[in-house]
């Protein structure tokens, strides 16, 4: 729980980072974690001249060592506003305590945004918790003006409710108290709310706010059963099912492009189940996990393994096998977690489905053809602590229409709606990429057995991307090492008419991923949208559904570095696909950018830019980039809980 480990991972301080009041401590923000604090701490010696400040504050532990932080301050001198300051932190841990030996952190403050950094300094800090109950911080620092030479301070615990601190900051004496006034809320909901009272030499009181909470929600971890020994095929609950009953089970729940079948894979009965989800949209290891219970009870009872496809745009896209004795054990907590992964199999889709002969040809069950879905994405644009004023936005609504034509073919309209917009939000910033109607035609490349644990997705778009941009495009994925790497290319030919396509894109990208921590890093290089030439950077990693990421572009333009969050906005289980069907956006994307790097840091929308199509082969047939083999073995507890979630609980009687 929290309250266990708060004098090793306790809150951040009124400068940002992990510490006591305005001083570091070398500790992180538990991973998955986010502290959101507002405070009216001045810093007369840093901004003078002001009558009131007011500080805000992210802090991220964006992994187990890394925490990172986004500050904004704003101060006032009789009703002008002077100072409007956004700066990044961030905070690595280099060795956690030990019985004898402290913690020890390295970070940076206010990590350059051109012409002026209010809050810099560059640190090393040590901490040591004494009897869990105290906790002493010393460091050094490199100022200018903040945390410059030697700091230090203690923290003491006072039970569940409060924490005393003291601290020599470099320059004054700070003491205070943080209060924690609902501490049942960490048991209970995740959340832990905290109050800041302070006292700063010469700068008088001050008081914050804050509260922690989970980056996609509450995450229980789950006991897991001892190790055992895998069942062996055959050890399977008597079961009276068929081909039929399966289609009629997938067609109830909502599936479409269904086919099943009794094939013979390594001389034993395998049911094979195509299968396609456009319902359980929060994430594909719902629907995933639904299809094998649902295999797992009405097979046949001669059956002794499954293989399941999942299909986009009825494209095979992965494919697993499993045991169903395995699959009916792990549901039922009689299968540790590890067991049941390293038994899954993960074969080519395509190459199944071409040697599978008629079955590439085979009419499905519930056709996802010449159905419409009607989508209304919010998108709110924003500029946020510039010299054009403190926070202001210009949000729109974009109605958009998506409809299966057939095998691979998607028609997409899109158009853009304004609702409302503040006074000072430049109104030369466009969204060439808003009205659309495009046409995209996709499948999967056949790779054969030259490249073991390799998929591939191809795909080319025709029609309008955005504002005078009419063009053809073309896209290639391939994914590889059953998707720990993955390699991409992007090029399009584009301008105001047909006969006038006078601009392109040509881009690769590179894309690996650390599948314990969910954490993907790409790259992507060549010539973007407005055609300025340079590359792009992003370290991104999810969090339960949200997906949070960090970038950097730098090209001929300019260069901009911002902070990326991936929200999720449909439900875990949308309506049934009919032939129109309302729904929400599977996620929605929200960005924050600033200029890097540059003595005059102007408001650049154009670096770096995309011709994006919300249809692209990583977002559609990859499920931004988490159908993969690693992302299922990593995730196999979302099997069992989907199947626990949607399916009748007393489906699997043998259950403990």
């Amino acid at each position: 729980m929290m309250r266990d480990t708060r004098m090793r991972a306790g809150p951040s301080s009124m400068s940002g980072l992990p510490g006591l009041i305005h001083v570091p401590g070398a500790w992180t923000v538990p991973s998955g974690t986010v502290d959101l604090t507002y405070d009216g701490a001045p810093t007369p010696a840093v901004i003078p001249g002001f009558i009131t400040q007011r500080n805000g504050f992210i802090v991220l532990g964006f992994l187990p060592r890394l925490t990172v932080a986004a500050r904004g301050t704003v101060t006032d001198t009789g009703g002008t506003t002077e100072v409007r300051d956004l700066s990044a932190n961030a905070s690595l841990l280099l060795r956690h305590e030990g019985a004898r030996t402290p913690s020890i952190s390295i970070g940076v403050q206010d990590i350059g945004q051109g012409a002026t950094p209010y809050f810099p300094s560059r640190f090393l800090v040590a901490s040591k918790t004494i009897f869990d109950r105290a906790r002493l911080t010393a460091g050094y620092g490199t100022g200018p003006d903040v945390l410059d030479g030697m700091f230090g301070g203690a923290e003491l615990r006072l039970g569940r409710w409060a924490t005393a601190l003291g601290e020599f900051d470099g320059s004054d004496w700070n003491g205070g108290v943080r209060i924690f006034p609902f501490p049942s809320l960490s048991d209970r909901l995740g959340l832990q709310p905290r109050i800041d009272a302070v006292w700063r030499q010469d700068k008088g009181t001050a008081a914050g706010v804050g509260i922690r909470t989970l980056l996609g929600g509450r995450r229980r971890a789950r006991p897991q059963p001892a190790p055992s020994a895998a069942p062996m095929d055959g050890q399977v609950p008597s079961r009276t099912g068929s081909v039929s009953t399966v289609e009629r089970q997938l067609v109830k729940m909502g599936f479409e492009n269904i086919r099943v079948s009794i094939a013979r894979v390594d001389s034993r009965p395998t049911l094979a189940i195509d299968y396609e989800n456009r319902r359980f949209n929060r994430d594909e290891l719902d629907a995933l996990g639904i299809v094998m219970g649902v295999a797992a009870l009405h097979a046949p009872d001669s059956v002794t393994r499954m293989r399941v496809t999942v299909r986009r745009v009825d494209i095979p896209v992965l494919t697993v096998t499993s045991s169903v004795a395995a699959y009916i054990a792990f549901v039922n907590d009689r299968l540790p977690d590890a067991e049941f992964a390293e038994q899954l199999g993960f074969t080519n889709a395509s190459a199944i489905e071409r040697s599978s002969g008629a079955r590439e040809h085979t009419a499905p069950v519930n056709p996802s053809r010449w159905k419409l879905d009607l989508f209304l994405r919010p998108r709110v644009e924003t500029t946020v602590l510039t010299d054009l004023g403190v926070a202001d936005a210009r949000v729109s609504l974009l109605p958009n229409a998506i409809v299966h034509l057939g095998r691979g073919f998607v028609l997409n309209a899109q158009r853009a709606i304004p609702v409302a917009t503040t006074q000072r939000y430049p109104d030369w910033i466009e969204d060439p990429n808003a009205d659309r109607l495009l046409v995209h035609k996709a499948m999967a490349v056949p790779l054969g057995g030259r490249l073991n644990g390799a998929s591939a997705v191809t795909q080319f778009t025709v029609g309008r991307f955005g504002h005078e941009a009419v063009g053809i495009a073309h896209e290639v994925d391939i994914s590889l090492r059953d998707g720990l790497v993955s390699l991409s290319s992007s090029v399009a030919v584009f301008g105001k008419s047909y006969s006038d396509l006078d601009h392109s894109v040509a881009l690769g990208t590179a894309r690996v991923r650390y599948p314990a921590w969910d954490l993907t890093a790409s790259l992507t290089a060549g010539r973007f949208r407005n055609g300025d030439n340079g590359a792009a950077a992003e370290l991104s990693r999810f969090f339960g559904a949200t997906e949070l990421g960090f970038f950097v572009r730098a090209t001929e333009f300019a260069s901009v570095a911002g902070a990326r969050i991936s929200l999720p906005l449909a439900p875990a289980r949308e309506l049934p696909p009919t032939r129109i069907r309302p729904r929400l956006p599977d996620a929605h994307v929200q960005a924050l950018q600033s200029t890097i790097l540059d003595p005059i840091p102007l408001l650049r929308r154009d670096v770096g830019r995309l011709l994006a199509t919300d249809h692209e082969t990583g977002l559609v047939f990859r499920t931004r980039d988490r159908l993969q083999p690693v992302t299922v073995r990593g995730h196999v507890d979302e099997l069992r809980n989907a199947v626990r979630r949607w399916l009748e609980p007393a489906i699997f009687p043998d259950r403990s």
